[in-house]
């Protein structure tokens, strides 16, 4: 019983925050058109040519680019929680 808990809470978790973190990467390539996460400097690394055609259009280039979250919880411990005095 208590291994379904876990492992069904784990599942809720992940889903909600993966889905919050693509909610907010979206909004920010679609209409604000930002890389705060700083992405371009990846691909600067990573991708040197590709990055040579895309420097100067990298605004619009990176509001394309199709993006993957993949989130790992791990709940360490369960059980109640009780506040201490003066808490």
């Amino acid at each position: 019983m208590k291994e379904l808990f876990i492992r069904t809470a784990k599942e809720t978790v992940q889903d909600e925050i993966k889905k919050i973190v693509l909610q907010s990467l979206s909004k920010l390539q679609k209409e604000m058109k930002a890389d705060v996460a700083g992405f371009g400097s990846k691909v600067k690394v990573n991708y040197p040519a590709y990055w040579d055609r895309v420097k100067d259009n990298w605004q619009d280039t990176f509001s394309e680019i199709p993006i993957d979250v993949r989130v790992e919880v791990q709940i360490e411990r369960t059980g109640a929680y009780t506040k201490g005095e003066g808490a």
